[in-house]
């Protein structure tokens, strides 16, 4: 006789399903939050009807113990008719279900947001402003000093946002001080360099499907849907544009994107042409893209090979920026793992971060620092000024992360080759301090233009 086999077990059902399953009698009004509108409306048909006219008009088809519950509801309500008038009569409070003391739900107390709040309307007294990361920094301090882990409170933009709502208070629109008047302002703004916004590559899984892949090139930079929401979230936190690929890797694409982003706008215009530096590197420089540069009158210049590193130098003081972003983050990885008792495992920053990083590295740049790598490649004469209307620099990836090796020739002579005209120099004066200089192994894409 064989071994006998065990009782075989139920599978559990689990919950029943519950989508396009139509609803199967009249509702039942459970679950139901009623506004405070609504709620005064009811109580206004009470006053000149009776309690079954009520029910039947307000609750139809409700019965037996659910209509003896409306009942005792609506007795409620009229119990608090005064309270539910006033909150019903506010547009602000009307179409709430419920109102809940503020501070409710909230990670920080009452009195912890009132002392913020104080904080703030002490600066703006004093003509101080306070932006979100200002206000951010004193939130997480406030934290810290009641015993929040970093992880418990992140004062995010969203906790930000319910501040200032809750609070009443609106960040404030930019303003300036000064006795100087507009036109003094413009004239002094464009002997300056101007910062445009940088273009990131990051890596991106792709799909093996042709079709989705052609979708999200066409329509989300390279990145998936699920990828996007975080891409469109750092659009909207950042002024850079990011695209992907399964490489990181800069292309012709992303080459005529940046052109359309800048200079689109000059298509087909009779303005004076932008010069814009890039490095020799071949997305640079393919037909479509110089074709396209052409269109939008800017004229492409190529940073000698092996040689960025002094014409472009606002790249030291950007890695040194990078580098400083690095070492904190190591340290406070190893600052949060004291407290814990496993083993000890580095956390690489997210894409949040280092999109933040180099955004933060590229608006530290100091105006000089930018207009001195004209000045390097000859195109701006710091000791003999003369007149100029654009010049224009932009910062590429090459192959391998490094400068590419090969022909050295001086940037003036492919300007001169190229037949360019109407393009005048002056020297610029910028009394900002530079950044303390510093060599780090990565790279980023970036973009600078003096306009004077």
């Amino acid at each position: 006789m064989g071994p006998a086999r065990p009782a075989s077990h139920r599978l559990a059902t689990g919950r029943p399903r519950v989508k396009n399953n139509p609803r199967n009698g009249p509702a039942k009004h459970q679950r139901v939050f009623t506004t405070y509108a609504k709620k005064l409306h009811i109580l206004k048909w009470l006053q000149n009807n009776t309690m079954e006219s009520t029910l039947d008009t307000f609750y139809k088809g409700v019965t037996c113990v659910a209509r003896q519950t409306a009942w005792k509801k609506i007795l409620h309500w009229r119990s608090q008719i005064d309270f539910i008038t006033s909150a019903a009569t506010k547009a602000s409070t009307a179409s709430n279900r419920t109102i809940r003391a503020m501070g409710t739900a909230t990670t920080l107390d009452f009195a912890a947001e009132e002392n913020i709040a104080n904080w703030v309307c002490q600066l703006r007294a004093d003509g101080v402003p306070v932006s979100r990361l200002l206000l951010s920094c004193k939130a997480l301090e406030i934290a810290k000093d009641i015993g929040l882990s970093a992880a418990q409170f992140k004062a995010s933009l969203s906790w930000v946002a319910g501040f200032f709502r809750r609070w009443g208070m609106s960040m404030r629109a930019k303003t300036r001080s000064g006795q100087s008047n507009l036109e003094e302002g413009e004239a002094a703004l464009d002997e300056f360099a101007s910062n445009y916004p940088l273009f990131l590559v990051l890596k991106s899984q792709q799909s093996k499907i042709k079709e989705v892949v052609q979708d999200n090139l066409t329509n989300r930079n390279g990145f998936g849907r699920q990828v996007w929401q975080d891409i469109e979230e750092l659009h909207e936190r950042h002024p850079s544009r990011i695209f992907g690929n399964p490489r990181a890797w800069w292309n012709s694409t992303i080459s005529i994107a940046f052109l359309t982003y800048h200079f689109g706008h000059r298509q087909g215009q009779n303005v004076t042409k932008v010069l814009l530096l890039w490095d020799d590197f071949s997305a640079h420089f393919t037909d479509d893209v110089v074709a396209y540069a052409d269109k939008v009158n800017v004229v492409l210049a190529k940073i000698p090979p092996t040689f960025t590193w002094i014409c472009q130098p606002w790249m030291k003081p950007l890695k040194a920026y990078l580098r400083r972003q690095w070492v904190n983050h190591l340290r406070n990885e190893i600052d949060n793992s004291k407290d814990s008792q496993g083993t000890f495992k580095l956390r690489p920053p997210d894409r949040f971060e280092l999109v933040e990083w180099v955004n933060d590295a590229w608006d530290s740049l100091s105006k000089k620092t930018i207009v001195s790598g004209f000045a390097k490649c000859k195109i701006i004469e710091a000791t003999h000024p003369q007149t100029t209307e654009h010049v224009e620099g932009h910062h590429g990836h090459d192959h391998d992360g490094h400068d590419q090796h090969g022909n050295d020739n001086h940037p003036n002579e492919s300007i001169l080759q190229m037949g360019v005209e109407n393009i005048e120099i002056m020297d610029l004066n910028d009394d900002d301090d530079e950044l303390p200089l510093a060599y780090l192994d990565n790279d980023a894409v970036g973009s600078a233009c003096v306009d004077t």
